[in-house]
């Protein structure tokens, strides 16, 4: 029966009743496990002409499977009514470009020109950075571009386009100039304008310094004394330098300060 049915070649189109009455010869099974070996079946065969479909391309098996998933048996359709489109639910540049390519659309098109910026976004993310400098932005987008049907466009001309796009924001800082994305860039200029805001209002704590300093080590002590004042504190140090011990030593020392002081701790520690 199972074989019968991955030969079916109108398996795809069958109704989940029509599946289920497929399945009625097949025994010890309860009718809801039926149907979900024949829903899988079928899940399977649509794979495979998925797979089929995309070839030429050079498609992924990711690609295929995040195709599956959202589209199912349009999912084929789908990509060549609107290749670019696919990139936001995760399809790869690659795959979306050689059906832009062979469906005709132009290489300076509005539409791969937003996804190659998409891929250069999420590299500049992927690094952890908020920003990129416009060397590594051309190296990147060649990257992007690399085994293209289209080629290169020119780097002239992909930088033009980012200075006119709303997904990017160019600062120079001196003689070098920094692309970020709009978004990471105006989070990034928030923070900076609160820490700012909060050193600006700085004010004496009370602490004068003369206690808490037992068993820390110089730096540690210096670390201590910026408990005097208020406002934005950074402080770093390895692993097992003392960053801990000093946050501890901060909560004491603030304690004594002030019985009813309250201090919040977010994730003070690996």
């Amino acid at each position: 029966t199972l074989a019968g049915l991955l030969e079916d070649k109108n398996l795809k189109n069958m109704s989940d009743e029509e599946l289920a009455d497929a399945m009625k010869p097949v025994r010890g099974v309860s009718e809801t496990v039926k149907l979900m070996i024949a829903a899988e079946i079928r899940s399977l065969y649509v794979r495979e002409e998925l797979e089929k479909e995309l070839a030429p391309f050079g498609e992924g098996c990711n690609d295929i499977e995040v195709l599956y998933q959202k589209y199912h048996g349009k999912a084929a359709e789908k990509i060549k009514e609107a290749p670019f489109m696919m990139l936001r639910h995760g399809v790869s540049f690659r795959l979306c470009d050689s059906v832009a390519y062979e469906k005709g659309e132009p290489a300076d098109s509005t539409g791969r020109i937003e996804a190659i910026f998409h891929e250069l976004a999420g590299y500049i993310y992927k690094t952890g950075s908020t920003c990129i400098s416009v060397k590594d932005a051309v190296s990147v987008t060649d990257r992007i571009q690399g085994q293209s049907k289209y080629g290169k466009l020119p780097y002239e001309y992909i930088m033009s386009e980012i200075m006119a796009s709303r997904m990017f924001k160019l600062k120079s800082y001196g003689e070098e100039i920094k692309i970020y994305t709009k978004r990471a860039y105006y989070i990034e200029e928030h923070i900076a304008m609160e820490i700012k805001r909060l050193s600006d209002s700085m004010s004496y704590t009370g602490y004068d310094g003369r206690t808490g300093h037992e068993g820390l080590d110089p730096d540690q002590e210096a670390a201590l004394r910026l408990l005097s004042t208020s406002g934005v504190k950074v402080v770093t140090g390895g692993p097992g330098s003392g960053k801990t011990t000093l946050i501890k030593r901060y909560i004491e020392e603030y304690k004594k300060l002030k019985e009813d002081n309250l201090f919040f701790l977010c994730a003070p520690t690996g």
